[in-house]
C-alpha cells in the first residue's frame, strides 16, 4: 500500500500559503478507494477530498489530498 499524504483543511491551505476559503471552491470529493487515488487523475486546479478517519478515537471529518494542493503551484 503506498502512503498518502491526507491534510485538514487549513493544512491544506498553510501548504501553498492561500486562505481556506480557496481550497474550498476548489474542492471535490473523491469517491474512490483512497489507496487507488494516485491511479486516478484530478480535474485541473481542483483537490480531491474525503471523509476520513485518521485515527482511533478521532472523529471522521474531510481531509485534503496534499498533491493535488501542490500541482497548483506547476
Amino acid at each position: 500500500m503506498q502512503e498518502h499524504k491526507w491534510v485538514s483543511l487549513s493544512g491544506a491551505a498553510k501548504i501553498i500559503d492561500v486562505g481556506v476559503d480557496t481550497i474550498l471552491r476548489r474542492a471535490v470529493d473523491y469517491v474512490g478507494d483512497p489507496d487507488e487515488i494516485h491511479l486516478h487523475r484530478c480535474p485541473t486546479g481542483k483537490v480531491r477530498r474525503m471523509k476520513l478517519k485518521l485515527g482511533e478515537g478521532t472523529r471522521q471529518d474531510h481531509r485534503y489530498y496534499a498533491p493535488d494542493v501542490l500541482a497548483w503551484l506547476n
